[in-house]
């Protein structure tokens, strides 16, 4: 028994190599699993994040990006405050972003806020606050469903008869072919419509399901005001500037400008977020208010109208250091402060056959002058003018004065 060898325990078994290359194969590829379930965890979470916001109808969030352009779809666009949008068969979900693309059937209200819809065919809708629509579109077709609130739309001219632009309430119907328009719904089934370009179509709703019919045409600067639903002609009149100067309204008339700029300048090939990207780059700005003044008891004046005031010259002044007979004898009777002594020369006057001619005879090397004779030149008082409007900003000009003469001697 004492023979007997003791076991070798750091003795290598011969397969021991396969299995140490089969363990780091097993590792390998399990590293290769584990990063390529790490990867797909990865791509799900950020999908997730994109459209949870339609999942979870509680805190409904939306990543900060704009949602990438789809075929058919217009482009909802927040300007303010808090906007609601419901696609179809999803919860109602708060836009946190500016903007996103939206389907067709797609509903939006607003709360203390506005938002812009941009549509395939370049027109663009105001959604003011507090209102709710349902918007229904294609390439060719635009249909808006206004339950309450107000809209500002601003409709592509219809190229097509298959073409249309309709508005839609309870109670009536705003069909139109390129137009700038405001729509007010009440909750009583009124309705404000005022157009501020082109033509609009007004029809009524008898019942659902039924044809309409039609009222009026509600053209440029007109508009048709019921706080019921009563569609008599009597509620059809033309707009006031206090119809035009509601806050609301005049919000839209910058983009009004902006948008009307595609009538000569056409932008096929933008999508609807680059085309309300290229409008509000457009410095454009709306002209003042023009306030209107009474005129009552007011003389009507041209205002910065300068003026030209003529004034009949008098007789020219005698020369200075001279003197004339004729001109000192005519003075001397017809104004009495004129002193007509004559001045002190060295050179002797002679009468001539022209007694309103001096001929003094000077020499050419006349004495030095020992008295010197001032005139004391003050402006008469002007009596007799004539004005003359001028062009504007033309300065004042003053075509001659009367003088009086006095010797101070």
């Amino acid at each position: 028994m004492f023979d007997k060898k003791p076991k070798n325990k750091y003795k290598i078994d011969e397969f021991t190599p396969y299995i140490m290359k089969a363990k780091n194969i097993i590792l390998i590829f399990g590293f290769i699993l584990l990063l390529i379930i790490a990867i797909f965890l990865y791509t799900n979470k950020s999908t997730d994040k994109k459209i949870s916001s339609f999942d979870n109808s509680n805190t409904p969030k939306i990543e900060k990006q704009i949602f990438e352009y789809k075929e058919n779809q217009a482009l909802l666009h927040k300007e303010e405050g808090e906007v609601f949008f419901s696609i179809p068969e999803k919860p109602e979900t708060q836009l946190t972003i500016d903007e996103i693309y939206i389907p067709s059937g797609t509903k939006v209200r607003t709360t203390n806020s506005i938002a812009l819809v941009v549509f395939l065919d370049d027109s663009i809708m105001t959604i003011d606050k507090n209102t709710e629509v349902k918007i229904n579109f294609d390439t060719k077709n635009i249909s808006i469903f206004q339950t309450i609130g107000n809209t500002w739309h601003r409709a592509t001219s219809l190229l097509s008869s298959n073409n249309s632009y309709q508005v839609e309430t309870s109670s009536a119907l705003a069909t139109v072919r390129g137009t700038i328009f405001g729509l007010s719904v009440f909750k009583n089934q009124g309705l404000n419509l005022i157009v501020k370009e082109s033509i609009v179509d007004l029809s009524k709703k008898i019942k659902p399901n039924t044809p309409v019919k039609f009222i009026s045409q509600v053209k440029t600067g007109e508009g048709f005001f019921t706080s019921q639903a009563d569609y008599s002609l009597e509620n059809l009149r033309d707009l006031t500037q206090e119809d035009l100067n509601q806050e609301w309204i005049t919000k839209n008339n910058t983009l009004d400008l902006q948008w009307k700029t595609l009538e000569y300048n056409p932008q096929p090939k933008l999508t609807p977020h680059e085309l309300l990207e290229y409008l509000r780059r457009l410095d454009l700005q709306p002209a003042p208010k023009v306030i209107s003044i009474p005129t009552t008891n007011l003389k009507p004046v041209s205002i910065f109208e300068p003026e030209i005031i003529t004034i009949p010259l008098a007789d020219p002044e005698p020369t200075r250091g001279t003197e004339s007979t004729t001109d000192t004898q005519a003075n001397t009777t017809t104004d009495p402060q004129i002193d007509t002594t004559p001045t002190k020369t060295d050179t002797t006057p002679t009468t001539t056959t022209d007694p309103q001619i001096n001929t003094a005879p000077t020499t050419s090397d006349p004495a030095p002058i020992t008295d010197i004779t001032l005139l004391d030149t003050t402006l008469t008082p002007i009596t007799n003018f004539e004005i003359i409007p001028t062009k504007i900003f033309e300065p004042l000009i003053i075509t001659g004065f009367t003088t009086s003469t006095t010797n101070i001697n």
